[in-house]
């Protein structure tokens, strides 16, 4: 009879438990659809505090791998930008400062750390900075230059050759860009990118430059590197300090990646990079 007593009340106790399980599922369910603006609160919060998070992490990457005696200066900034650029480099009035520019959307999945995409775009961003800095440029546009005036860009253009020239000046004899430039960005490939350059339309000028880049894909590392020289080196130089690898690589795309090993300033940065990003993000977080 005792036994009995003790496994009738066995059975209530998990009956209980299943009913307050029920009953707290239901609460939830409930406040998901009479109060959802609460719940879009939560998960605003937690979005808020991951991206700032992850401003922190990148903000100290950077500075870890910042060349000795470098004048840059980062400003990194994570939002929801709204629009299709997931990340971004602006250089500041003409100075060694740069405001970089993450959407946390690409690279927070689930509350986690997309690493594995942090680690390549960062590192993508960073070559900006370092091909930008005013010690790469022969000569820095005035304040008032307008990219816009083509007759002017034009003319400086034209003053600047055979080094690259954009809207912050003309590169360097030596400089990341004009090397880069110089040596990949030749023959009928450039002339045909400057003659798209040169389109007012912009429904022609994306449709042409979309064409021209499947024309020339096998000397591009990334659908993405096609779209400027600055894009072609940043996207070049992130698979070579990542050691990623293309299948059926061209001789051109093996030697963009390649291109690289001549500074051994660059290595060091390599080398850094990798470290230190481990150190901050492939952590639990």
């Amino acid at each position: 009879m005792a036994k009995i007593s003790f496994t009738f009340l066995k059975s209530r106790a998990i009956l209980y438990f299943l009913l307050v399980a029920l009953i707290l599922a239901i609460i939830a369910l409930v406040n998901v659809f009479l109060f959802p603006d609460s719940q879009k609160v939560s998960n605003l919060k937690t979005a808020e505090n991951k991206s700032k998070i992850f401003a922190s992490k990148v903000e100290s990457l950077y500075n870890k791998i910042k060349p000795a005696g470098s004048n840059i200066s980062l400003i990194v900034k994570v939002s929801d930008q709204g629009d299709s650029s997931l990340a971004q480099t602006l250089k500041i009035n003409q100075s060694d400062t740069f405001e970089l520019s993450f959407d946390y959307r690409y690279f927070i999945d689930n509350d986690k750390f997309n690493t594995d995409f942090i680690k390549k775009v960062a590192i993508h961003e960073y070559m900006h900075v370092l091909s930008l800095q005013n010690s790469e440029f022969k000569m820095l546009n005035q304040s008032d230059f307008d990219p816009s005036n083509k007759e002017i860009f034009d003319l400086s253009q034209k003053n600047c050759d055979p080094n690259y020239f954009n809207t912050e000046g003309c590169l360097a004899d030596n400089s990341y860009l004009s090397q880069f430039y110089k040596r990949f960005w030749t023959g009928s490939l450039k002339t045909e990118y400057d003659t798209i350059q040169s389109l007012d339309n912009k429904d022609q000028f994306y449709q042409s430059l979309e064409s021209w880049g499947q024309k020339y894909k096998d000397k591009f590392v990334s659908q993405i590197a096609f779209v400027s020289p600055e894009e072609d080196m940043a996207e070049s130089f992130s698979l070579w300090v990542l050691d990623y690898d293309i299948e059926n690589k061209s001789q051109v795309q093996t030697e963009k990646i390649s291109f690289f090993e001549q500074y051994p300033e660059l290595k060091i940065i390599k080398t850094n990079y990798i470290k230190e990003f481990k150190s901050i993000f492939e952590t639990e977080n």
